[in-house]
Formats: structure tokens, sequence, C-alpha cells
């Protein structure tokens, strides 16, 4: 997911100039008084138009314009505008009192889809061992047998595999980010929601709580209550929405909550309003297409009956927009106040989401057998039986890595130095020494070495503890699925790496790829060149070495660097290396491996010193833009999930058990290793953008309109 200007973030506090107004704000937590007097006093509430009129400057400020999300929220969970893939799953949050059981009973009953909420373990089927489809007979539906509504239900859902089983059409929760842990980066959900306005949700949920003696949430004190007691009683609900999201579930609530809030609506829902409810449900059946092939005059009626009807629906007094008990409620109810404007806002703003995803279907990416089963997803449990790759592409500061954990670890590498010699003969695998470092003796660079590499089982050895490949897709092939591969990157700016690419084969005599056209050019004469190499990143993910680049092309290869890659970047190489020794548990805490890694980095700063890019032309670092820019979009991707991945490593470590790292052999090494995990804290990451911003790129570098 990448990240729009946060200008319009959050909202504002009251006057900045009334120092009254600032301290009536401070009375709000203690008196039910001040609300009342806030709300005729101030004017901060304005009942004609039902929304806060909150100025710059009294609520605290947003601390960064990035909002970070929980590493299972950004990772699980699909954008809305990425495209889907077909192991994706609707997951359907579900805000009480605001239309949620008619849009479950449409589904379940209309459109006969399989659902998982908590109706499924009826009748003792949250006993079963394993996933099962039940059905209900009184309610002629079907459901998965879990519970996805408690949290202890959503705990089982996810050692079951309710993800990855594909048992469910529509996933129901209320627990946003409970329900966000059973889902992974290939099995992912995409939430929908239905809102209603704060305040009547309330009112609503007051006046059903009075009677619904079944519900756990009953409270025998509100039978006897008037609307206007329970205003004024600490029972009344206080922005659940703000809460739910961002987690702050009894604290004060800040403007970075609201924040949070927002960004996860925005990014990650596609919200529906209840009081438009037909609007809502086209939507949704449009988006996720839960209709497709079915009678839709059949559809359309069955929904219109429980639309006209209402599911959980009843009947209860109005209450004026300008009564006392209503200002209280809002007040009360202010952060949520202020993120339904912003949910009516992005409903407006999400019916160009829905319209491109009709007008502009997306083909579901898939990957080649070998990626997709035998090169493990990021945030698959650890088994001591994979095995690092390091997906090694030229310029990129490979070398270096190559040398911090050869040269400075001492690790077991396999890439091409074993077969020096005679080796590349030898009919058994084994480990060599080379200038004092270990290698296995097998070739993981070239096509025929990687075919060797197979014939002699690298991968059930067992022997390496990194394999160098550059062919990512024709690696996979040595592994297998009970002997993975876990892949890891350094990715440049393509404009750095064509520089220095160019410098490189200048000098390079020696290297396969050098042209003695190249000693004669300057940058600029190399830039206008047909000898350029253009988009090298994104035709190695996809396959796709010399055709025209399609945006399908750019999908494929960011899914592979989401769901199968620990990312690093150049120009953050020190954190990077970090970062991969915490993912792979690499000990790092010994002071002469990290002498030794600081003379690494060194050389590689004193070489990216030779050639400034800043040295060069606009015109001639366009020209290489131009004709790198699908890696430039694609390099764009792996600055979001360089932020992305940061959070989830660190809760990776601290929670893969010990005989999982294969460097890692007491209990004591993990211990350290612990230590050295809790005190890296990387830097913050750079902006981002939305996947909108990449798909307007991709149309505007082809030279043709948008079609959103």
């Amino acid at each position: 997911m990448f990240r729009s200007n946060m200008n319009d973030r959050v909202e504002r506090g009251v006057n900045k100039q009334d120092e009254k107004h600032k301290r009536m704000l401070k009375l709000i937590a203690t008196t039910s008084l001040a609300f009342v007097a806030l709300c005729s006093f101030s004017g901060i509430f304005d009942n004609e138009n039902q929304r806060f009129l909150l100025e710059e400057g009294d609520l605290p400020q947003v601390t960064d314009a990035h909002i970070p999300l929980p590493a299972a929220l950004e990772l699980n969970m699909a954008d809305i505008t990425e495209p889907r893939n077909d192991d994706d799953i609707p997951l359907f949050w579900h805000v009480a009192k605001s239309g949620g059981s008619t849009v479950k009973d449409m589904y379940e009953f209309c459109s006969q889809l399989v659902m998982a909420s908590d109706v499924g373990v009826r009748d003792g089927h949250d006993q079963d061992e394993t996933l099962a489809i039940v059905e209900i007979p009184e309610l002629s539906a079907r459901y998965v047998n879990v519970d996805t509504i408690h949290p202890d239900g959503i705990a089982r859902a996810k050692r079951l595999g309710l993800a990855q089983s594909g048992l469910a059409d529509i996933v129901i929760t209320s627990h946003v980010h409970e329900i966000s842990e059973i889902f992974t980066p290939s099995n992912r959900g995409v939430m929908f929601s239905l809102f209603r306005h704060p305040i009547q949700r309330v009112i609503s949920l007051f006046y059903y709580l009075q009677t619904a003696t079944w519900e756990p949430t009953y409270n025998p004190e509100l039978a006897s209550m008037t609307i206007e007691q329970y205003a004024d009683s600490p029972l009344v609900e206080s922005n659940l929405m703000v809460r739910m999201l961002s987690q702050n579930e009894e604290g004060k609530i800040t403007q970075d909550d609201i924040a949070v809030a927002k960004e996860i609506l925005r990014t990650k829902v596609l919200v529906g309003l209840m009081d438009q409810m037909d609007e809502s449900i086209r939507r949704f059946d449009a988006f996720f297409g839960f209709n497709e092939g079915k009678s839709f005059a059949d559809i359309s009626h069955c929904q219109q009956e429980f639309i006209g009807g209402g599911s959980n629906k009843h009947a209860h007094p109005a209450l004026e927009h300008t009564s006392d008990a209503w200002n209280k409620l809002a007040i009360k109810n202010w952060a949520d106040m202020i993120l339904y404007e912003y949910i009516v806002q992005l409903f407006n703003e999400q019916k160009g989401v829905v319209q491109a995803r009709q007008e502009h279907p997306v083909t579901h990416l898939s990957f080649p057998d070998p990626i997709t089963h035998n090169m493990a997803d990021i945030n698959e449990p650890k088994s001591e039986a994979d095995t690092p790759i390091f997906w090694f592409t030229s310029r990129f500061g490979g070398a270096v890595v190559e040398e911090v954990y050869a040269k400075c670890g001492q690790y077991t590498m396999a890439d091409d130095d074993g077969v020096q010699g005679k080796h590349g003969q030898d009919e058994e695998i084994d480990i060599i020494h080379v200038d004092g470092l270990k290698y296995i003796n097998v070739d993981t660079i070239h096509p025929e070495g990687i075919l060797r590499a197979k014939h002699l089982g690298l991968a059930q050895s067992g022997l390496a503890d990194i394999v160098i490949a550059s062919r990512i897709h024709e690696i996979s092939d040595i592994f297998t699925p009970e002997n993975k591969g876990r892949m890891f990157t350094l990715i440049q700016n393509p404009v750095e790496r064509a520089v220095d690419m160019f410098y490189f084969l200048k000098e390079a005599t020696w290297s396969p790829a050098h042209n003695t056209e190249h000693e004669s050019m300057t940058l600029e004469e190399y830039a206008a060149s047909d000898l350029v190499e253009s988009n090298h990143l994104v035709r190695a993910l996809s396959q796709n070495m010399e055709s025209k680049i399609t945006q399908e092309d750019i999908e494929v290869a960011m899914e592979i660097l989401r769901r199968k890659c620990i990312v690093g970047l150049s120009e953050h190489l020190e954190e990077s290396i970090r970062r991969f020794d915490i993912a792979f548990g690499f000990i790092f805490f010994d002071p002469d491996i990290e002498q030794c890694r600081q003379s690494s980095f060194g050389q590689l700063y004193e070489q990216q010193q030779r050639h400034p890019v800043a040295e060069h032309s606009d015109d001639t670092l366009e020209k290489l833009k131009e004709k790198n820019w699908a890696d430039m979009m694609l390099y764009e991707y792996a600055q979001h999930l360089f932020d992305a991945q940061r959070d989830f490593l660190h809760f990776m470590a601290q929670n893969t058990p010990l005989t999982s790292f294969r460097k890692l052999n007491t209990p004591d090494d993990h211990a350290r290793f612990l230590r050295k995990v809790m005190e890296f804290a990387p830097p913050s990451a750079p902006r981002k953008l939305t996947r909108a911003d990449h798909q307007r790129s991709f149309w505007s570098y082809q030279g043709q309109v948008n079609p959103e």
C-alpha cells in the first residue's frame, strides 16, 4: 500500500485564539454539564449539519506524516485498489446496529454463499479437528465450522487454516485486527463494511439492548432508563469505530488515533452507507462479483425483501437533533462523528474504484508452480529445512552482501565460486574452501549450473547457509515444498544503478557483458543508445525478457516481492543487512564480525562516490528513467515494502522457535539474538504512494489516457 498526501488526514481543534474554549474542552472528561455548555457556547458541534466545526490548533498534532499500520493488517489485508487474486477472501467488518445483519442475511440466503461467522460452531462443531462446511437445516444456509466473531474462535480459525482452505466465500467479524492474523500475503482478506450515522447507531443500540436479553452485552440497568439518562450515564457507548480501528480501547482518544482509523478505511475498506443501502449493496456485488452467473431478477427480488424489512430491526422513538440528549451523545462520540464524515467522503470517492473494477477487470495473478510451492511466503512459519536465497542483481550492492556473510560471518555460500578448479565435475555435493571462505561445489548463477545443483540435491543437503542466485525462477526449481527457499534481496534506485552499470562496463573488460562500444561513450550517449539496460528487475521477475512490458508484468513483479521476498534497499544498506540478520537468525553480535562489516560498507560507500548521479544532467537522468520506467514503479513499491516489513520482521524474530534458526545453536545464542533484535530500531521509511498513483504512472508512461 502506498500512501498519499496526509493533509486531509486529521480534523483540527476549536478556535485557537479563544482560550475560554480551550479551558472548556478540558472539562469534557469530568462532567457531562460541560458537554452541554460546550455545544451551546463554543459552537464546536453544528446541529443543523450534524458535524463538528473543528479548526486548526487544539487537538494534538499528528507526529508523523506517515501513518503506519500493524504488520498483519498491512501485509495480510489487500488494499482496495490492488488487483484481486483468486486466493483473496472477502471480509465483512460488522459494526453493530449499522445494517450488517441485513447484509449478512442477503449473502447467506439470497446469494447462497458460504459464510464464516459464529453460526458454524453450533451443535458442537467448535470441537471439530478439521475444517468443513456445515449446513444448518433451519436456516437453509451453509457455514464453515469456525467462529470468526470472538477472539478465541479467531485463534482456532487461524490454527485450522481458514484462509488457506478457500472454504469461506465471506468471513464476518467485529475484530479487524485479530482477524487480520488469520490471513497471509498469499491468502489476503479484502475488507468491506456498512456504516451508519454514529448517533443514530448509538440510539438504536440503546433501545435494542433494553430488551435483547439474549445478547452478551445486555445490561438490565438499561431497561429502566430513558435515552436522556443513558446519554448522561457512564454506560453510554463512546467512539466505538475509532477505538476498534486504532486499538485504543480505553485511553483518551488522540488525533493520531483518528488518523490511523482514517488510513485503514482509506486503504483497506470498501465502505457502504446504511442510508444508501441499495447503492452500497450494488457496489459490494460489483466489486466482489458475489452474484456472477446468477439470475439478476431472483437475486434482486430477494435482496429487496431484506432491505425493505431489515434483519434484527426494531422500532424505537426518534430523537430530535436539537435535543440535549443528541448533543451529549454527539460529543461523547465526537471522534466517530469525525470519522463518519470521512466515511461519507470515501463513499463518494470510491465510486470510481468500483467502476474501474467493472470496466477494467484485472487478470488474476499467478506464478509458475516452483515459485508458488517451493519458495516460502515471508510469513510462513520457518523450518530448519528452509534455505535463504539472496536474489543477486548486478550493481545492487549484492557483492557486499556476499562479503558480509561469506567473509565476515563465515557462512557457507552457494554461488559460482564453488566450481573453481575442477569442482564443477564433482559427482557428490560437498563444502570446499576458496581463499579461506566456504562454498558449495555447485554453480547457482548460470542455468546449466542450476540444473546440476538440482541433480546433486543442493536444497535437500542442508549444506548451504545462503544460496546466491540471479535467476529466481530457475533457482526455485531446485527447491521443494519440503525444502523451501526463502528469498531476500537488495534493490537500488534504477537510475543510480544504470549510471553505476555504465561506468562498470566501461572498465570491466573481464565481464561477459562488456562491450567495446562502452569504452568511448559518455553517459549522455549511453542513455540515448540501445545499449542501455531496460527494466531488468520487472523482466526478471515477470519472465518477460523481450516483449513490451504490460501492467500485468509489473503486478506480477510486485506480487512476488510482496509475498516471497524480504526487501532491502541499497540506500539503507546497513539497516537492510540488520533486517536480513533478523529474518534468518544470522549471528551479528560478535565485535570482529561487526568491524569486518563496517569495512565492507565503507568500500561500497567509497564506490558510490566515484560516479555520483548528481554530476549528470537532468536530461540524461530523465532518459535513463524513461527507459527504466517499469523498474522505477517497482522501486517505489519496494520502498513501500521496506517500510511495511519493518515491524513484521521484529515480530517474526521474537516469535520464531529457536530450532528454526540454523545458526542459533543454544538458548543463550537465541537470548542474545533477541536482545539485539530489541535494540535495533530502524529509521522511518520514505513516503509512500497509492496504488492508484502507480496505475496513473503506468498509463502516463504508456502515453495513454488513465482508464480511471
